[in-house]
């Protein structure tokens, strides 16, 4: 049997890398979605639409405002870790004597990729809870795309009956969601499913105005 090359085994070794990095969070992350979705009821399954992929906690339903996808946004997390580790191992590079750059790339590129794949899995830019006459909305601010940063404001919304939930499409062809009174209007959840989905989704809003 004929051996492979340095080139060839590098190579294998770094697909293998990449799918044991990516393919098995993937994995991972699917069967918890899997989970997520089947233990809801049908009325309440119409609301994941708006979850835009992320693993919510389910204390009660739950929107989340995102432009990009899951896979999307795991892309970018990878994309600003091997940004950062690039640029940590620059600026190590007059300190070498002490460190290693390529150290401290490696290192700093996968503290920051798991950082960013907590924020592409479970942190949205905006995550809202749908409770019995109240909206729980947190913010985290972005860095890009829709990878957020560690910090976050919360704010509690009193909801009457006078609120009402109203949908927007726009220009990408995705639709945000919106509740309403005379003096406010909040954006509480955004999605890229089509429009049978959204209309039954609202109209199951409209019915059930707390999602209860």
């Amino acid at each position: 049997m004929a051996e492979l090359d340095d080139n060839t085994r590098t190579g294998l070794h770094a697909l293998g890398l990449g799918l044991l990095v990516i393919g098995i969070p993937v994995l991972i992350v699917q069967f918890v979605d899997m989970y997520q979705t089947v233990s809801v009821t049908t009325d309440h399954h119409t609301l994941q639409i708006f979850r835009n992929g992320y693993l919510l906690p389910q204390s009660g339903p739950q929107f989340s405002v995102a432009t990009t996808t899951r896979m999307e946004r795991i892309g970018m997390a990878a994309l600003a870790a091997l940004l950062a580790g690039g640029v940590l191992a620059v600026i190590s590079f007059p300190f070498r004597r002490w460190l290693s750059p390529w150290a401290v790339g490696r290192w700093s590129a996968s503290v920051i990729f798991l950082f960013f794949m907590w924020s592409a899995l479970a942190r949205p830019p905006r995550s809202v809870l749908v409770e019995k006459d109240s909206l729980t909305i947190v913010d985290h601010p972005t860095l890009f795309g829709d990878l957020t940063l560690p910090f976050s404001t919360m704010e509690r919304v009193s909801v009457t009956s006078e609120w009402t939930w109203e949908q927007e499409e726009q220009k990408d062809g995705r639709t945000k969601l919106f509740v309403r009174n005379a003096e406010r209007r909040i954006e509480v959840g955004s999605t890229s499913a089509d429009d049978r989905k959204t209309d039954a989704a609202l109209s199951f809003l409209r019915r059930n105005p707390t999602a209860e």
